[in-house]
């Protein structure tokens, strides 16, 4: 289980460890980190993008990736991580990670999450590969999935307790 940047790091592991069933949060979609990152970028409001200092165009924006993939240095910051950290993050992808996954996987996503639509493009894939998935797309959640209110704790636990009488664990 892994949520938001967590989601994609379950998902490869599931290939190395072969888990009973693989559970992303807010963490999986049909495009790269560096796709996402852009449109997180693209909806924040203009106090915040000043703030943070963020690129106002994406030629801005590729100049800043680039000089933190030439430049991995961990005591650089930018938006709120370490140059070595984005240099690392930027190209993660794991959609083909997933479409290969095997075991039963529980994706949940808020329908007003930025990621929304490519999760719901990746899990349509998925469908048609014949993939065991249940999807939570939960009605009006972003990427705060640890609100109490979404109510995510206890639908986990219901889908591993599923998981658990299918599989007599």
């Amino acid at each position: 289980m892994g949520g938001s940047e967590g989601g994609p790091i379950a998902i490869k592991l599931s290939h190395a460890i072969h888990p009973t069933a693989c559970i992303p949060i807010v963490g999986c979609s049909d495009q790269s980190f560096k796709e996402y990152i852009w449109n997180v970028i693209q909806n924040i409001n203009p106090i915040a993008k000043r703030l943070y200092r963020l690129p106002k165009n994406q030629q801005d924006y590729e100049l800043q990736m680039q000089k933190m993939k030439e430049n991995p240095d961990p005591n650089q910051f930018w938006f709120g991580q370490t140059f070595r950290y984005w240099s690392d993050a930027l190209d993660q992808t794991e959609f083909q990670e997933f479409l290969n996954l095997s075991c039963p996987v529980l994706v949940i996503t808020g329908s007003k999450d930025i990621g929304c639509s490519s999760t719901d493009r990746l899990i349509e894939k998925a469908r048609k590969n014949n993939q065991d998935i249940t999807y939570l797309r939960i009605k009006g959640m972003e990427h705060d999935a640890l609100n109490p209110k979404w109510n995510v704790i206890n639908q986990v636990i219901e889908y591993i307790e599923k998981i658990r009488i299918l599989n007599r664990i």
